[in-house]
């Protein structure tokens, strides 16, 4: 979905669509959902709200989770997804709406189960370990089967884990990434319905953190566990969901596989946290667009109708939608206000005459100065999103 306005709203994982644009833009996110006919979701969110005083921070959240899916609550701080994954593991009570484990309400219609009565696992920020204890010791923690059971479970974790050989060390004997996979099988070990991660990766360095982000998607998918992630990590969420929640102010935006979040944005909002986004001011006329790097045929625009002929919009270009090349004053789109090297790339800032800014992805190899002056081709090879002004 890519042309509508930035607005707020509650939406399901199969929200129907608001507008006329939005249902066109939304064509490949209800082919999925159509390929997608899922049982009975191991995890219900029902217009759930949470009020802190006269603050707002969830509001009206409806979602579900399937069994064995990876989501992630995704969102800048203060967004409401931590007090959402709180609400879901019993720490917080819910003001409004119904929260269903398994099918059973465990919070809402004048039902409230306590978390220690919740079939959930949490994975901590800081892991959590008892420092006093072993590594087997740690994940037969909250085991309740005996002696030799828990010991087969104990193996089991240890080897799911890829740490049979570590179990008698204690935490402080272990690397970053060895305790994240101990906090992981302790909390897998009493097999939750549910495993809830509180941006699991920000304790660990960031080499650290990609190669944690495979393991653990690895081990999850290995346990066929379902799990429900909250990060501010753009990066973290689109590699190791299976659907992406993107969050604003205590509303879910839009919900769906990263690809398409990130490739349909419904909002402006979304479009800008989900990677680098620039927006080019445009006018649609006679089945053109007319911007400030020239005019283009409007079918490069995602859902293009001609009942949007003559109004103005903004159109989402990312760096690797855009090429530069040297141009004369008198010929040049704008001026190369600052660059940024990352390490293969740079990725430079260009400053239209119009004022608006954008920014164009170059091989390492292609350098410009600063100041000089250079024209914009348009190279997408995909519809562009696009939103009405």
């Amino acid at each position: 979905m890519a042309h509508t306005q930035s607005v707020k709203r509650t939406q399901s994982a199969t929200d129907a669509s608001e507008s006329p644009a939005k249902a066109n833009g939304s064509r490949a996110d209800a082919t999925e959902s159509a390929a997608d006919a899922s049982p009975e979701p191991v995890l219900s969110l029902s217009g759930v709200t949470k009020e802190f005083g006269p603050e707002t921070a969830v509001d009206g959240v409806s979602l579900d989770v399937k069994p064995g899916e990876l989501l992630t609550f995704l969102g800048p701080s203060g967004c409401g997804k931590t007090t959402t994954l709180r609400t879901i593991a019993g720490l917080e009570e819910p003001t409004e709406g119904r929260i269903a484990l398994g099918g059973e309400t465990v919070a809402g219609d004048g039902a409230f189960v306590p978390p220690e009565q919740r079939d959930v696992g949490i994975v901590f920020q800081n892991f959590a370990l008892f420092p006093h204890l072993t590594v087997r010791e740690n994940i037969a923690f909250g085991l309740e089967d005996g002696a030799d059971a828990d010991a087969d479970r104990v193996d089991e974790m240890l080897d799911l884990v890829d740490l049979p050989e570590h179990g008698e060390k204690t935490p402080d004997q272990l690397s970053g990434g060895q305790k994240q996979r101990v906090a992981l099988a302790r909390s897998l070990a009493p097999e939750p319905d549910v495993l809830l991660l509180d941006e699991p990766f920000s304790n660990l360095d960031v080499r650290l953190r990609v190669e944690m982000r495979e393991e653990v998607r690895q081990i999850l998918k290995a346990a066929g566990v379902t799990a429900v992630s909250v990060t501010h990590d753009q990066e973290e969420a689109l590699s190791i969901s299976d659907r992406v929640a993107v969050m604003n102010d205590g509303q879910i935006e839009q919900v769906g596989r990263p690809e398409s979040v990130f490739e349909r944005p419904e909002s402006k909002f979304v479009a800008s946290f989900l990677g680098r986004a620039s927006f080019l001011e445009g006018h649609l006329r006679d089945g053109k667009v007319e911007t400030g790097i020239g005019r283009f045929d409007a079918v490069t625009l995602e859902g293009y109708d001609t009942v949007y002929d003559g109004a103005p919009v903004d159109v989402l270009v990312r760096p690797d939608d855009l090429r530069a090349t040297p141009a004369s004053a008198e010929l040049a789109d704008g001026t190369i206000v600052s660059r940024q090297y990352v390490g293969p790339s740079f990725i430079y800032r260009v400053e239209l005459g119009s004022g608006e800014v954008v920014h164009c992805l170059h091989n390492h190899v292609e350098e410009f100065d600063l100041d000089e002056a250079v024209s914009l081709e348009l190279t997408a090879d995909h519809p562009l999103a696009w939103y009405p002004r």
